[in-house]
């Protein structure tokens, strides 16, 4: 796993600023709601302004991570999505976000942008890839087009380019945690500045575009057999911890997670394929992803995630990594070489090999294991490659 934080320590303050906002669009609980504070108007605008610095940060900051494992695994949740979208040419990459807050989100019509926060709260790979298709609706709709059409027409240009950064998130038409409550605070604020009609008419494209998505995206599911019950449960895990602001008018033009969520329940019950399970070998994969994410980026927490009855391969591969980021190499290295006992064919199980004997210093000893697992990958793995080099 290769880890692309960025520049200076002004830019890594101006991410975690990005995305805590991006987070709070996707249903996130703000610790500091800026509905709360004195002026929440401006603190609404303010938040709404740093998602829309997203789509220039992404080149000067986000923390992208890189890793084979990862990026194999969400190119085959996306395959399917992709082709039924008729966008298989598109070369469409999946982007890996570090941050632990629950989002996804779409930023130009080349790039979907998914949080680890995502990937490790997620059960079941269902549940990407309704995340996934979501964000191919907008995608294949081409929303970032109309909404930036929509802006470049309202006289509010200001405002309207701050609200951007909660158009295009996945769960902003799920309906936006404390984001909504701002915007509530920050329509309330605007109504009697003459901007109600400004933005009503926003939200009523962002309605229909994010109502829009959720349909393209379900069709997508369906027409390569997967269930929607993962995008569905998905949704209401997210709205299940949110409150909606009391503003009707705000309301009113709204995607309210109540229509929103009967939504996809009367399109999943409709489903032929509502039932459909992952196959377990991809469940499998789905549950390593997740363990190494936990072991890289949360050591902290894999005993409380695996415990210590749990010796299922991912709990044992999450626990070799976290060891392994502990400095504990040779005892890693034991679980590991058990690990690979166990499945001597997972090319990721000797990729960690190499990794942890060049980060023992036994630079003599990392080619075999690299060499082993680029063979098992036939080749495809360039951060392997690389490291090699």
């Amino acid at each position: 796993m290769v880890a692309c934080p960025g520049g200076s320590e002004g830019r890594s303050v101006q991410r975690n600023k990005i995305l805590s906002a991006a987070g709070r669009t996707y249903g996130q609980t703000c610790q500091n709601p800026l509905g709360k504070c004195g002026h929440a108007a401006l603190g609404a605008l303010y938040a709404l302004s740093v998602c829309l610095a997203a789509s220039v940060a992404v080149a000067q900051g986000i923390p992208i991570i890189r890793d084979t494992e990862i990026e194999t695994l969400l190119k085959d949740y996306s395959r399917p999505i992709f082709r039924e979208a008729a966008l298989e040419q598109q070369n469409i990459r999946m982007r890996i976000v570090n941050s632990r807050v629950f989002n996804a989100f779409v930023l130009d019509g080349g790039n979907v942008f998914i949080h680890t926060g995502a990937l490790m709260s997620a059960e079941a790979p269902n549940e990407v890839i309704g995340v996934i298709a979501h964000e191919t609706g907008h995608i294949a709709r081409a929303d970032i087009a109309s909404l930036q059409a929509s802006i470049k027409r309202a006289n509010q240009q200001q405002l309207l380019l701050a609200m951007l950064g909660i158009g295009l998130m996945v769960a902003g038409g799920v309906a936006g945690g404390d984001a909504v409550q701002d915007l509530g605070s920050l329509g309330s604020a605007t109504m009697a500045g003459g901007q109600s009609i400004v933005i009503h008419d926003f939200l009523r494209v962002r309605r229909q575009q994010e109502s829009g998505a959720d349909r393209a995206g379900f069709s997508y599911l369906t027409k390569s057999k997967q269930s929607g019950r993962g995008m569905l449960k998905t949704f209401e895990r997210l709205a299940s911890g949110r409150m909606l602001p009391s503003n009707e008018q705000y309301l009113a033009t709204h995607p309210t997670e109540a229509a929103r969520l009967q939504q996809l329940r009367d399109l999943v019950e409709r489903s032929p394929f509502a039932d459909n399970l992952d196959p377990p070998e991809l469940q499998l994969r789905h549950d390593l992803m997740r363990a190494k994410l936990y072991g890289y980026l949360a050591p902290s927490e894999v005993a409380q995630v695996y415990r210590a009855t749990d010796n299922s391969i991912p709990a044992r591969y999450a626990r070799a990594i976290m060891k392994n980021c502990a400095g504990r190499c040779s005892k890693s290295m034991q679980d590991v070489d058990a690990l690979i006992k166990d499945m001597p064919s997972n090319p990721y199980f000797w990729e960690l090999k190499g990794h942890l004997l060049y980060h023992d210093g036994k630079r003599r000893e990392v080619e075999a294991p690299l060499r082993e697992a680029l063979r098992l990958l036939k080749g495809k793995a360039p951060q392997i490659q690389t490291l090699l080099a």
